[in-house]
């Protein structure tokens, strides 16, 4: 009865293990926020050190030919609603070990309302980034370039994490790196530019 009672509980838990194992495996979430200290000078939005606010949402899933998604949202100026990137990025991986990489296709849309620019700009997304086992550190960089009939950009970033929790319901990490990003508008016969540039602390959840 007991050998009985024993296989009964070993089935329940390792079925339970898999359940769980097999949700994780369905679709991760990762969700992040940055705070920039910016450097950038801009032509109608100026540096002067200020920390600029930068939010995302990952989506990972393993369907077949159906692309991951990423959605990242940078507020510009924090005292007011000045103007805003938000980006829209489908992605494949490539690979997904030790060492991830992800290609895609997105678009960044610019808001400036001080400038009156409004653009939506086509881009090209890269990814790639590695763990380093058993020490909870792990390494990333991003490329995120556009350009459309009468605007531009150049988007990068690279980070350095430390999950300070992980298990099989979150990881929670603290990550500091340096993003770069501008744009090029030639907005009625003049070109304006915005820049975010600098480094950053943030911390990321995976669900």
């Amino acid at each position: 009865m007991r050998q009985f009672s024993f296989a009964v509980v070993s089935t329940v838990l390792l079925s339970a293990a898999s359940v769980s194992a097999q949700a994780d495996t369905f679709l991760g979430i990762y969700a992040g926020a940055d705070g920039i200290i910016n450097t950038g000078e801009s032509n109608h939005i100026s540096a002067d050190n200020k920390v600029v606010g930068s939010y995302y949402l990952t989506f990972d899933h393993p369907v077949p030919f159906l692309p991951n998604a990423k959605l990242r949202y940078t507020q510009l100026d924090q005292s007011n609603s000045n103007g805003n990137f938000l980006d829209a990025i489908g992605f494949y991986q490539v690979l997904d070990n030790i060492v991830k990489l992800n290609v895609g296709l997105g678009a960044k849309r610019v808001n400036d309302n001080s400038a009156n620019i409004d653009k939506t700009i086509p881009a090209a997304y890269v990814s790639a980034g590695g763990k380093l086992p058993f020490t909870g550190l792990s390494a990333k960089a991003e490329v995120f370039v556009g350009k459309g009939i009468d605007a531009d950009f150049t988007d990068y970033n690279a980070e350095i994490k430390y999950n300070f929790i992980e298990n099989m319901a979150i990881d929670l990490g603290l990550k500091a790196g340096y993003r770069a990003t501008q744009v090029n508008v030639d907005h009625s016969g003049t070109t304006s530019d915005i820049k975010v540039q600098g480094p950053y602390l943030g911390v990321e959840a995976h669900f």
